[in-house]
């Protein structure tokens, strides 16, 4: 659980708070209009 947490998490992680904290300023202005945001915007889609 240790290794899969520091391997697997570290990328994991990674990605949601950083498409969750990136998304959330430019879906306001764009609106998930941007490709670059796809990831951000299918994740703020369950969210909401």
């Amino acid at each position: 659980m240790r290794i899969g947490t520091s391997d697997v998490g570290s990328p994991m992680i990674a990605r949601r708070p950083s498409g969750g904290r990136v998304p959330r300023p430019e879906d306001r202005t764009t609106e998930g209009g941007e490709s670059g945001t796809g990831e951000g915007a299918e994740l703020e889609l369950p969210l909401e």
